[in-house]
């Protein structure tokens, strides 16, 4: 499993919420296209590598899915981070409680591949 870590350090003046970026794993879950595209992907690429957040603020965040050549691969990447510590949809990572945090990334894939995890 490929994973990356997001560390910042909270500042006392400002309560703030660090998280990290993201960690490829599959999941069985129902058809993503007709095509099983995780046999295309080979990494999960998050749109940063450190994130700070201030609590209540948002700040942009994303994961990519690539194929061996870095081009983009169009697939269901489920992103997720600690529930009531940060929300995460949309493109924004939202700090909810001051903390360091692991935001995680998945590949959805079709029932029944036959796909290695990345």
């Amino acid at each position: 499993m490929q994973r990356s870590r997001l560390l910042a350090l909270a500042s006392d003046a400002i309560a703030s919420t660090a998280v990290w970026a993201c960690s490829a794993l599959l999941l069985l879950a129902p058809a993503v296209s007709a095509q099983d595209v995780s046999t295309r992907v080979t990494r999960l690429v998050p749109s940063a590598d450190r994130v700070t957040v201030a609590v209540g603020a948002r700040t942009p965040f994303s994961v990519r899915a690539v194929d061996a050549s870095g081009s983009d691969v169009d697939a269901s990447i489920r992103v997720t981070g600690p529930r009531n510590a940060i929300s995460v949809r949309d493109g924004f990572v939202q700090g909810l409680t001051q903390g360091e945090y692991e935001i995680v990334a998945t590949l959805v894939v079709e029932g029944g591949s036959t796909a290695p995890p990345l």
